[in-house]
């Protein structure tokens, strides 16, 4: 995409340097409407420039919350991961997730251990889809996502890895995938996937990516078959307290890695952005419009042969030109020509019209005037 803009941007330049009036005329038409396509290419993009603006005005309360949320999801991981349980958890983080929080059902409801064991049930009636997590609350549970289409991916992946991967690969959400089929602990972060994890790995990550420092929690132990016979359905899942986070400095930590969000992370295509953004507007950047007039002498041209000119009412022609002023400030009378064709006219009085066609100026310029408006010219057959 960028070589592409590149390309127009160096045809339109060097249509304007080769006075290519043609090619320079259907770039400078269809330059306008290059805006809006470039908002309908990059429309995913400036979506989440917009999001992350919005959200940094409050970065430091949203951090706090954000940091909150992970304990009893590493605990509800553990309890899924030992019981082979599928599950799949999206942690919003700036960008909002409405839209696929819109295709389940809303609960607005605590984030709690006992509340993700209920939901990823087997039996129960929500356990199909995604659980999304906004700060210390679930928003929705039985949500559907984009599934990654990336062809990298390994085929062993099931629907639910790919779901975790493709909404992470749209947004900046953190997605937690638990196997169903072998129990193994999935984090999906920016489209990539990491396997295999153990629970204090899965902690550490979600402590980095939520930029929140935590304890260890004391986790739960597997749940046995006859316990789930004997016992009411309400006991199947033990509960385990929340664990008390240590007092942190957020705001300390967070500026580096604001700056280093902004300016460092995929520094080559800012650059890159960059210089296109400042090759777009040379190009494209008008100087103020001035206006000049010349006295411009008349070129009488393709004289038939035996004829002859025997008089004429002009034979200057004052030619007023606008165009960018760093450009009319340095025209001169040499840079500009009045042409009349007198390739068809026979013995008599002819009158001619003078147009900007019959005025040669720089392909940048724009004849606005002359006078005279007329030439009449009287012909005579040569002696």
């Amino acid at each position: 995409m960028l070589v592409g803009l590149a390309v127009l941007a160096l045809a339109f330049y060097f249509a304007r340097l080769g006075e290519l009036r043609t090619l320079n005329w259907l770039l400078s038409t269809l330059l306008p409407y290059v805006v809006f396509a470039l908002i309908v290419v990059f429309q995913s993009e400036i979506r989440h420039a917009l999001a992350n603006l919005g959200t940094r005005v409050s970065f430091g309360r949203s951090s706090n919350s954000a940091g909150d949320v992970y304990d009893d999801i590493v605990l509800a991981a553990n309890l899924f991961a030992q019981n082979q349980t599928g599950a799949l958890i999206v942690i919003e983080r700036d960008i909002g997730l409405r839209t696929y929080i819109e295709s389940g059902v809303p609960l607005d409801a605590r984030l709690s251990y006992d509340l993700l064991a209920t939901l990823f049930r087997p039996s129960a009636p929500l356990h199909d889809g995604a659980v999304i997590v906004q700060r210390d609350r679930i928003a929705a549970a039985a949500c559907f996502l984009p599934l990654s289409m990336n062809p990298v991916l390994s085929t062993q992946m099931g629907t639910r890895h790919r779901a975790g991967i493709g909404v992470t690969e749209e947004t900046d959400a953190v997605a937690v995938v638990v196997s169903e089929e072998t129990g193994a602990i999935s984090l999906a972060v920016k489209g990539n996937i990491e396997r295999d994890l153990t629970v204090e790995r899965l902690r550490e990550r979600l402590s980095q990516l939520l930029r929140r420092y935590a304890p260890a929690p004391t986790l739960p132990m597997p749940v046995e078959e006859n316990m789930i016979e004997d016992e009411p359905p309400s006991s199947q899942f033990p509960a385990c307290p929340p664990a008390r986070f240590e007092p942190s400095s957020p705001r300390r930590r967070l500026m580096p890695s604001l700056f280093k969000r902004i300016f460092v992370q995929n520094l080559g295509l800012k650059v890159i952005s960059l210089l296109l953004a400042i090759g777009l507007w040379l190009v494209v950047a008008r100087s103020p419009v001035a206006e000049v007039v010349l006295n411009v002498p008349i070129v009488f041209e393709r004289v038939p042969d035996k004829l002859e000119m025997q008089s004429t009412n002009a034979t200057e022609a004052q030619i007023r030109v606008r165009g960018p002023e760093r450009l009319v400030r340095r025209l001169r009378s040499s840079d500009v020509s009045a042409h009349v064709d007198l390739s068809a006219v026979v013995p008599g009085s002819h009158t001619f019209d003078l147009t900007p066609g019959n005025v040669h100026v720089p392909s940048t310029l724009e004849v606005v005037q002359i006078n005279p408006a007329r030439v009449t010219v009287m012909m005579e057959r040569s002696q």
